[in-house]
């Protein structure tokens, strides 16, 4: 299990993203980055819910361009556990 940390907003000054290998080759599958992953969710266009799970999702552009959607657990305050991610 890797964890990585980021800031997310003056609400939440600091958390972690909780990795998993499974969820690393799933999002990878889809051509997204640990690191795009990571950005969209610390620093969105746009904040949602998944239509189809209800879990929070985030919305930004990758570097080269492509918006994707970032869809992920809140575990606690401090913890965030990635579900999936892909183009829209």
């Amino acid at each position: 299990m890797n964890t990585t940390t980021g800031a997310r907003n003056s609400e939440v000054p600091h958390y972690e993203f909780i990795w998993t290998n499974k969820i690393i080759e799933h999002i990878t599958d889809n051509d997204v980055t640990i690191e795009e992953f990571e950005d969209i969710v610390r620093n969105p266009e746009r904040e949602d819910s998944s239509r189809s799970t209800g879990l929070p999702c985030s919305f930004g552009y990758a570097n080269d361009g492509r918006y994707l959607i970032c869809i992920y657990k809140n575990i606690d305050e401090l913890h965030v556990e990635p579900v999936t991610a892909y183009e829209v």
